[in-house]
C-alpha cells in the first residue's frame, strides 16, 4: 500500500473510532428508556426512541463494517489459527442462524463430509465467513431451504464451504458486483452492502476466495473455498 493509501486507512480507521462511542452511548441510553429504567414516556416518545435506537443500530454495523476493510486492508488484520473441529463447529454456526430460517419458515440443513474432521484454520474469520453466507442466503430467499454443505474439494486441495438457497438466483452479469463496496443489487434490502466484501477480503486472507454460482429463479450457491493443509509459513 502506497503512502496515499496508507493515509487515507489511517483517517478511515480514527473517524470511525470517533463515530463508535457517541454511537454505542446513543444505543445504551435508549435502550434504558425503551426498557423503562428513566421513567414513563408516552407512546408517541417510545415511538421516536424505538426510531433512534434502530437506526443508531443500523449506523454502528456500517461504522463496524467500515472499521473491518481498512483494518484488512492496511494490513492489521492477522490470520490466527486454532485446531477447528468442523462437524461441532458447523452444527453451532448453523445453530446461530436457526432463528432467523424458523421466522421466514425456510428449512434450514448441513451436511459435513465424513472425511474432514478438524482443519487448522482462523476459526473466528471463518465463522465470520459463514454467519454472513447464511445470512444472506436467508435474507434474501422467500421460500424453500438454505444449507451449508462441507466437503473436501476434488483435488483434495481444499475444504469448500458451500452454502446453497433457493432463492431468486443472480443474473450472470451481477455476479461481479456482489463484492464491491456498498453495492445492493436489490436496493430494499437491508444493509449497507459490504459483508460480502468484508468476507472476501478475509477469505483471501485466509489463503482462499469465495467463488459465486447462481440461475436466475433457481437460487445460488456461495462457496468459501480455504486450503486444507495450511503452509508451514502460517503456522507459528
Amino acid at each position: 500500500m502506497d503512502n496515499v493509501g496508507r493515509g487515507e486507512s489511517s483517517f478511515i480507521s480514527d473517524m470511525t473510532h470517533e463515530m463508535r462511542t457517541p454511537l454505542t452511548s446513543i444505543i445504551a441510553l435508549s435502550d434504558a428508556i425503551l426498557q423503562g429504567l428513566m421513567g414513563e414516556v408516552s407512546g408517541e416518545v417510545q415511538a421516536a426512541v424505538e426510531m433512534i435506537h434502530r437506526n443508531a443500530q443500523h449506523l454502528l454495523k456500517l461504522v463496524n463494517d467500515v472499521l473491518d476493510i481498512s483494518r484488512i486492508d492496511s494490513g492489521k488484520v492477522k490470520v490466527e489459527l486454532s485446531r477447528c473441529y468442523l462437524p461441532e463447529f458447523i452444527a453451532n454456526t448453523v445453530r446461530t442462524v436457526e432463528p432467523m430460517a424458523r421466522e421466514k419458515g425456510l428449512k434450514l440443513g448441513y451436511h459435513v463430509d465424513p472425511s474432514l474432521k478438524s482443519i487448522l484454520t482462523d476459526t473466528v474469520k471463518l465463522r465470520q465467513i459463514l454467519l454472513n453466507l447464511l445470512s444472506n442466503g436467508i435474507k434474501f430467499t422467500e421460500r424453500g431451504h438454505v444449507k451449508l454443505i462441507c466437503r473436501p474439494s476434488d483435488d483434495d486441495r481444499w475444504v469448500e464451504f458451500s452454502v446453497i438457497d433457493t432463492g431468486p438466483g443472480i443474473e450472470k452479469e451481477d455476479i461481479g458486483k456482489l463484492f464491491k463496496e456498498f453495492v445492493q443489487l436489490i436496493p430494499e434490502a437491508d444493509g449497507y452492502g459490504l459483508g460480502l466484501s468484508i468476507s472476501r477480503r478475509l477469505a483471501r486472507l485466509m489463503g482462499g476466495d469465495i467463488e459465486v454460482e447462481s440461475k436466475p429463479g433457481k437460487g445460488s450457491k456461495f462457496t468459501l473455498k480455504l486450503p486444507l493443509e495450511v503452509p508451514d509459513e502460517q503456522v507459528d
